[in-house]
């Protein structure tokens, strides 16, 4: 015995986008996504899962996809909802985020495996600045460019500006 095409009627995206398919049969997504509020790529999701699963027919013409509905009455298709959409759609992004955020992390590991240098807190970054300030004006060179390359990193003077820098930040935070 046929059964007839069942979608969750609570579901606004799907109900909206059915409802106007058969009011205008051959519609284009930008026309659907006015006349339903939605917004074009909602409705490219959608409507792909609906054409998927048999409840209305997409055809591409030229830069639009046209809907239709379904030719065929007696599909038996599973309830789709609107968040099942989204939550696959923020699935697939998080994904890709995850990915480049692997391949970040190789790239710094591979960075600082050549240039372990690189791997420097920012305090220390900007006490090198102010030491180097320091050291230029008061006509030390060749203390200023040793600060400012890091090699006086442990040193008693760039220590001192590396605590102040701590303790200014966490005066200003509390």
């Amino acid at each position: 015995m046929p059964t007839k095409n069942v979608y969750n009627p609570s579901d606004h995206v799907t109900k909206a986008i059915l409802t106007a398919t058969r009011a205008s049969p051959g519609i284009r997504t930008d026309a659907l996504a006015s006349e339903t509020s939605l917004c074009e790529s909602t409705i490219s999701t959608a409507g792909r899962i609906l054409a998927e699963r048999g409840l209305l027919r997409r055809e591409r013409k030229g830069r639009f996809y046209h809907y239709y509905p379904a030719g065929a009455r007696d599909v038996t298709v599973e309830p789709i909802a609107a968040a099942d959409i989204e939550i696959e759609a923020l699935k697939a992004e998080v994904e890709e985020l995850r990915r480049e955020v692997e391949e970040l992390r190789a790239f710094k590991a591979r960075a600082l495996a050549a240039h372990p240098e690189l791997d420097v807190d920012p305090i220390v970054l900007e006490a090198r600045k102010i030491g180097y300030r320091a050291l230029f004006e008061a006509g030390n060179r060749d203390g200023a460019d040793n600060v400012l390359l890091g090699d006086a990193d442990n040193s008693a003077f760039v220590l001192a500006i590396v605590e102040a820098l701590r303790t200014g930040a966490k005066q200003t935070e509390g």
